[in-house]
């Protein structure tokens, strides 16, 4: 019985819980490069890093921008480790998903210091 439980709360999240919007690919980390520009927009809120190059996702090849999205609880936290790496000259790779309908932009959610 605690099994078929199990099983089905974990098939219903699944289906219901889990799902990502329409636009959204799968989460993978971009290349590892240094922030050489740290971007805000204030009529979004959201926050940009440029590196050298694209950050060259496999799904995002031509994105010039990493974006963390202002709704990110700790979008504060990554700005102030994207302006530490950038300062002490770090290699930084980003993990998240390009958004399809605009894959200029990388979207974040981490941020990995080298």
């Amino acid at each position: 019985m605690k099994t078929m439980f199990i099983t089905t709360v974990a098939a219903m999240g699944a289906l219901v819980g889990f799902s990502q919007p329409a636009n959204a690919i799968d989460p993978e980390w971009t290349i590892k490069q240094e922030i050489v520009r740290i971007e805000y927009d204030a009529n979004s809120n959201d926050l940009f890093f440029v590196g050298p190059s694209t950050w060259s996702s496999a799904s995002c090849p031509n994105a010039p921008w990493v974006r963390i999205l202002a709704s990110l609880s700790g979008a504060k936290q990554i700005l102030a480790l994207g302006a530490a790496a950038q300062m002490a000259g770090k290699m930084v790779t980003f993990y998240g998903n390009c958004d399809s309908a605009r894959p200029t932009y990388f979207n974040a959610v981490y941020i990995r210091v080298e």
